[in-house]
């Protein structure tokens, strides 16, 4: 399969030159502090310290702003992830199912587009261009790291983006058990014309989310591992320490809807790019933190 690559030196350079920057400004902070640790203003400093924070945060909100990227709110709460139930198709590794609960969290409600992507980074992997709010895709496990990293956020956990795919269902998909439901909610092999679109063009589920069945398929940030279900924690589980792959969820616009399946995992290695590959960011968001059941 055709790939694009993008040169290692390039992603290189902007990491050395955004945390050169980061690391100068410090720099100047410091010598422009008048309180020592040894000047009995403690909790001048510790303000100092918490402005500091919302500063960032502030900064942060910002460039999700520049580039038109939004929030959305999942609440904490228990589901239970993989095989759905009367499902016969699933694989030994979505199996058992078991109960997971989750602390709240902000996710992207669509797929992190080509201009986001390009506005951010710089650059535009995809193989399909010319669609500036189509997914990125192309990108590698550490390409979608770094993109998350630089908003403060990262990749959804696989228990997160089941959580959030769900969206309160234990069907096969989000919208039900019947394949033909996916018409409205996904582009996959059946309506896609064999290429990624526009993303938020088709209908959302229920915690208005976009595109998490089909068009591309969505780095997440565990390892992989066939038997982590039979051992993982209940309470938000990370994926394995290590492996030779992570996770993709989701399918894409050249699979058949078995692999639309809300709890079908797949995998890959993290410097793999294609062009059906893409992903969305997660936040931890403690105010949103409160508790509650999705049934």
């Amino acid at each position: 399969m055709d790939k694009r690559r993008i040169p290692a030196f390039l992603t290189i350079l902007f990491f050395v030159a955004f945390f050169g920057v980061a690391i100068n400004c410090a720099d100047e902070e410091d010598e422009d502090d008048d309180h020592s640790p040894d000047d009995g203003n403690e909790d001048d400093d510790h303000d100092d310290d918490s402005d500091d924070d919302q500063d960032d945060d502030t900064d942060e909100d910002d460039l999700s702003e520049s580039i038109g990227l939004e929030w959305v709110e999942i609440p904490a709460g228990d589901f239970t992830m993989g095989c759905s139930a009367g499902d016969e198709a699933c694989r030994a590794d979505e199996r058992p199912a078991h109960p997971v609960t989750l602390a709240a969290f902000a996710m992207n409600p669509l797929e992190i587009t080509q201009a986001q992507f390009n506005a951010l980074l710089g650059v535009n992997p995809s193989y399909f261009t010319a669609c500036d709010d189509c997914p990125v895709e192309q990108v590698s496990w550490e390409q979608a790291t770094a993109f998350c990293t630089l908003l403060d956020a990262r990749l959804p956990t696989e228990a997160e983006w089941e959580y959030a795919a769900r969206a309160g269902a234990s069907t096969k998909y989000s919208c039900g058990d019947d394949e033909a439901c996916l018409s409205g909610i996904a582009w996959f092999l059946d309506d896609a014309d064999l290429r990624t679109h526009p993303v938020g063009l088709k209908d959302p589920n229920d915690f208005g989310l976009y595109d998490l069945h089909g068009n591309v398929w969505e780095w997440v940030n565990d390892w992989y591992g066939a038997d982590y279900y039979d051992a993982g924690p209940a309470a938000d589980p990370a994926g394995p320490n290590a492996s030779q792959w992570r996770v993709l969820r989701g399918g894409g616009w050249n699979n058949t809807a078995d692999y639309l399946r809300v709890s079908y995992r797949n995998y890959d290695p993290p410097t793999d790019r294609d062009r059906v590959v893409g992903f969305r960011c997660v936040r931890d968001d403690a105010a949103v933190n409160e508790g509650g059941t999705v049934e």
